[in-house]
């Protein structure tokens, strides 16, 4: 009976050990599709994430090569903006030296013709000066022959008033009244005839001016005036 019953419990557990052990081999296995399944799963996703890390690559390579274009593009355009605008410089500073060039020429042939017009000038007052000065000396000789001819006058009347009084001793002994010049020869002899009553003799001849007369004073400052007038309106 016991040994019966030793039997059936051996049994018993040997049922146990294969039912638990056929469990922990079902768990096994099922433990093990669940590994499989998780890794098969991991490497897709690591696959995915390579394949997406690869497009990621070839988006950033391709973007860093659009970049790249972009940015030569960029410099091209900065390059031939540049270039266009120094030549576009070199042309207008060409054309403001050209013109800059034009004016200084243009001043010096104004700076040339002042120049002369300024030589003809001095000569204009060079000879306005000289007509002047012949113009004084010829009106001091007038006005020298024009005293002259005034004291002749005077001393002509004096032998007329003189030579109508009647000859007495007391006039004869009086001195001549006559206040022609002392240095004028010819009325010192007119003097000394009037006491001889020759009181109808001609006068001398006055001085004569010169006959050849540079151009007036007048014309002078005329032809002044113009040039003045000329050098106003270049300088306006």
């Amino acid at each position: 009976m016991a040994r019966v019953e030793l039997e059936s419990a051996v049994k018993h557990n040997q049922k146990l050990r294969g039912a638990l052990k056929q469990a922990q081999t079902e768990e096994r296995r099922k433990a093990e599709e669940i590994f499989s399944k998780r890794l098969k799963l991991a490497e897709e996703q690591i696959s995915e994430c390579k394949e997406e890390v690869k497009c990621e690559r070839k988006d950033s390579s391709e973007r860093e090569e659009r970049l790249l274009q972009e940015c030569e593009e960029k410099m091209k355009c900065m390059l031939k903006d540049s270039s266009e605008r120094e030549e576009r410089l070199l042309q207008e500073q060409q054309v403001e030296v050209e013109h800059l060039q034009i004016k200084v020429n243009d001043h010096q042939q104004e700076a040339l013709q002042l120049r002369e017009e300024n030589t003809s000038l001095l000569k204009e007052i060079c000879l306005l000066q000289e007509t002047v000065r012949r113009e004084c000396e010829e009106r001091a000789e007038l006005t020298a022959a024009l005293s002259l001819a005034r004291e002749q006058l005077l001393g002509v009347t004096q032998m007329t008033v003189n030579s109508s009084i009647p000859h007495s001793p007391a006039t004869s002994s009086l001195p001549s009244l006559s206040v022609g010049p002392s240095r004028d020869n010819v009325n010192r002899g007119r003097s000394t005839a009037s006491w001889h009553g020759n009181s109808r003799q001609p006068l001398p001849a006055l001085p004569r001016l010169a006959t050849e007369r540079p151009a007036p004073v007048t014309e002078a400052r005329h032809r002044i005036s113009t040039v003045t007038g000329r050098k106003d309106k270049r300088s306006h």
